[in-house]
């Protein structure tokens, strides 16, 4: 992991990691690591060296399928870190996904 977006892409994690502490979705780090199998001393390693190779790509993915970080975002920092979901109760329809899809598109072409 030495390119420049790789690390980049590093980085960013350790920016979604802080910001689920301190939102208080998660409890700790430790508790991140515990919870999805990573061992907590490759977890610091690597925040002291974001050049380390021994990041795994995959410890990105429950912030991703149960925390609602936008993988866009972490892997090209691009967009919102945060996906916003509908409220709860409400219907999706294909308006509403068409939507989302324009509003999408839209923000693509301003950049």
């Amino acid at each position: 992991m030495h390119s420049p977006q790789s690390q980049e892409v590093v980085a960013r994690f350790y920016t979604a990691l802080i910001y689920l502490i301190n939102s208080g979705q998660i409890p700790s780090r430790n508790w991140y690591c515990k919870q999805y199998g990573i061992v907590q001393g490759h977890l610091s390693r690597v925040e002291k060296n974001n050049a380390s190779k021994i990041f795994d790509i995959g410890w990105m993915t429950p912030m991703i399928t149960d925390f609602e970080i936008s993988a866009h975002w972490l892997m090209t920092g691009r967009g919102e870190m945060v996906f916003k979901s509908p409220p709860k109760g409400t219907r999706i329809t294909v308006e509403n996904v068409a939507e989302v899809v324009n509003k999408v598109a839209d923000a693509i072409r301003k950049k």
